[in-house]
């Protein structure tokens, strides 16, 4: 190699370095975002997965519901009807009792798979959050709370029925989104070619839909809301 060549080269030495640091920590940055998001779309997709089977469950029992207020209609009106009758009377006042204790067991379980659910939804979300947290340093997350886009009916029933909101899907939405400082998934020899301030940000989003005539949960537009 002649003087001017080996002369080239070590000015181009130190170029070509810093081109080949730069696309490996281009890489490794997708490699993380990539990751990142395949946490985030399983652990949304697990929350809705939940909601959706607690929403099933409270759509189940609208069956014994109705036939409860039904119970409770009749056995009020027995009970107003033997009070001209008071030998009657106390038979009507159990029956009475019997229908409003059945309709605040069902009740109770209604409103426990309510809660129950919201808190596993949200259990999976706060995992999510913690594995984020605790392998990318300084990184920041928020999120939309886990919800059952449903409505009570009637709204004041010892025993309601429950379905599905109108706009259901959109309602039942989560989104997660967060970010990070870009070096903070780089090794030291490759930080020094990025901006300190530049950060690497993601989003997903999860809801539930009808397909197939099944409700079933699926990824939605990664619209943070």
């Amino acid at each position: 190699m002649n003087q001017r060549g080996h002369t080239t080269l070590v000015f181009l030495l130190p170029l070509l370095l810093s081109i080949f640091s730069l696309v490996a920590g281009l890489t490794l940055s997708f490699n993380s975002y990539t990751k990142t998001l395949k946490f985030c779309r399983h652990d949304l997709l697990a929350s809705q997965e939940i909601l959706n089977t607690s929403i099933n469950s409270l759509i189940n029992l609208n069956p014994e519901a109705k036939a409860l207020r039904i119970s409770r209609k009749l056995a009020e009106s027995t009970l107003t009807t033997s009070q001209a009758y008071p030998p009657l009377y106390p038979a009507a006042l159990a029956a009475y009792r019997a229908v409003v204790a059945k309709q605040a067991a069902l009740h109770f379980t209604q409103l426990s798979l309510i809660s129950n659910a919201k808190f596993q939804a949200l259990s999976q979300i706060q995992a999510l959050k913690k594995k984020i947290l605790s392998q990318i340093r300084g990184s920041q997350t928020v999120h939309t709370y886990p919800n059952l886009a449903v409505e009570e009916t009637p709204p004041s029933s010892a025993s309601p029925s429950y379905q599905r909101q109108i706009n259901f899907s959109m309602r039942q939405k989560i989104s997660f989104r967060w970010t990070y400082p870009a070096i903070a998934v780089l090794p030291k020899w490759v930080q020094f070619l990025i901006p300190s301030k530049f950060n690497i940000s993601g989003k997903c989003s999860s809801t539930i839909s009808k397909r197939n005539l099944k409700w079933k949960a699926r990824l939605s537009e990664d619209k943070f809301s």
